[in-house]
């Protein structure tokens, strides 16, 4: 089973994004970038499950517009977000998000990301998440928060990193 990278990357992205200092080796600085992706067609409806209150929504596939505007030529392609959710009758939910990333040089996969959702919170407001580069993109990661915009997109903000720069955790083992 794939470990996730999703806590210790999330821990590095918080400390990136507050402006620490984080030692990294003799590999290249992380590069800053920011995006803009605007909402896009449904490519796949889901299928919808009513069972006992909670209302199941599987296999939603959206294709938001391109990068809108990108500052890193790398985060510019054709973007996918599939999303399953949970709704329950309180108004809230719970879900899994990612996104993909594509283009004649590779492809940005963004690891799964749970969410929750408080009722009248709308849809995951806002997402610390990690893309895994591959292609030309190999060996790299995107640390990156993802902010819903006001139901016309998303606002991205990272730092795309090699991954081999990273510091390693290992569990406290009382």
């Amino acid at each position: 089973m794939k470990q996730s990278r999703e806590p210790l990357i999330a821990a590095l992205a918080i400390g990136l994004l507050a402006g620490s200092s984080v030692a990294v080796a003799a590999q290249e600085a992380p590069v800053e970038f920011t995006a803009e992706w605007a909402f896009g067609d449904s490519i796949r409806s889901g299928e919808r499950v009513v069972d006992e209150g909670v209302t199941r929504w599987q296999g939603e596939v959206w294709s938001p517009e391109a990068a809108v505007e990108a500052t890193d030529p790398r985060f510019v392609g054709d973007v996918t977000n599939s999303w399953n959710h949970d709704d329950y009758e309180d108004g809230s939910n719970i879900g899994a998000v990612t996104f993909t990333v594509r283009n004649d040089e590779g492809a940005w996969l963004m690891e799964p990301h749970l969410t929750l959702n408080f009722p009248g919170s709308g849809p995951w407001p806002v997402m610390d998440v990690v893309f895994v580069g591959e292609g030309a993109y190999d060996g790299l990661l995107a640390l990156v928060n993802i902010v819903t915009t006001s139901g016309v997109g998303w606002d991205l903000h990272g730092y795309i990193v090699d991954e081999s720069a990273l510091p390693t955790l290992e569990p406290y083992q009382p």
